[in-house]
């Protein structure tokens, strides 16, 4: 993308103070649900580039942008709020359950200085807006159900959950149990299609979790210590 006026370079920069202000934690979800999605989306790609009308081979590296934008929203809610695993509030429950109309309202704020394409714009919409609906209609924020929640929300939704429940409050990986999670929800929190992409990728996934030289074991290490800078 080729920003040039003082005007776009200006909300750039404020774009990029807002993502950099999440605390490291929920950038390095981002990107592991990117990453995580990209990779199921290879066993639909033709589908996917038709309906966002996006050549195949920027796909994978334009879903893995969405994965790091997806849950932007939190910039608004407190980050102790955030990574509660306690029982929520009614009103502590209200607030996390924004963060995807937050995550919207600011992906439409600055698309000028995010996307170079519409499919590319749709494409994080529909990860930011829809990762926490199911496919039995109990999510939110719009308690779609079925094919009502965009095929790439679905994979998202997968990739979400995954990461959430791979790493525990001291951030140790512990794959397969957070596996087995996923699996567990076919037809109910999760499209038995999009089941059907993880169980396809799930070598590969479980690689990016518990390799030696893993990023996301390196990553999630350095949260443990402290390093969260």
């Amino acid at each position: 993308m080729n920003i040039t006026t003082p005007a776009l370079i200006k909300k750039k920069e404020q774009f990029n103070s807002i993502y950099m202000n999440l605390h490291q934690s929920i950038r390095g979800h981002g990107v592991h649900v990117g990453v995580v999605t990209g990779v199921m989306a290879r066993h639909c790609k033709e589908r996917l580039s038709k309906q966002y009308d996006l050549p195949e081979n920027i796909l994978e590296i334009t879903i893995i942008r969405g994965g790091d934008y997806h849950d932007i929203g939190k910039h608004f809610i407190s980050y102790a709020l955030c990574q509660k695993t306690g029982p929520l509030s009614k009103m502590e429950e209200k607030a996390v359950r924004q963060h995807p109309d937050y995550t919207e309202n600011l992906l439409l704020e600055y698309a000028e200085v995010l996307f170079d394409t519409k499919g590319a714009k749709d494409i994080a919409l529909d990860m930011g807006r829809y990762h926490h609906e199911h496919y039995d209609g109990s999510g939110y924020p719009m308690h779609l159900k079925g094919n009502e929640i965009p095929f790439i929300a679905q994979l998202c939704a997968v990739a979400n959950t995954l990461d959430k429940a791979s790493l525990d409050n001291r951030r140790r990986v512990s794959f397969d149990p957070a596996a087995e999670l996923v699996l567990a929800g076919k037809g109910i929190r999760f499209s038995p299609e999009a089941i059907d992409c993880f169980k396809q990728s799930l070598d590969e996934i479980k690689t990016l979790y518990t390799a030696k030289n893993s990023w996301i074991v390196a990553g999630a290490k350095g949260l443990r210590n402290g390093k969260t800078k």
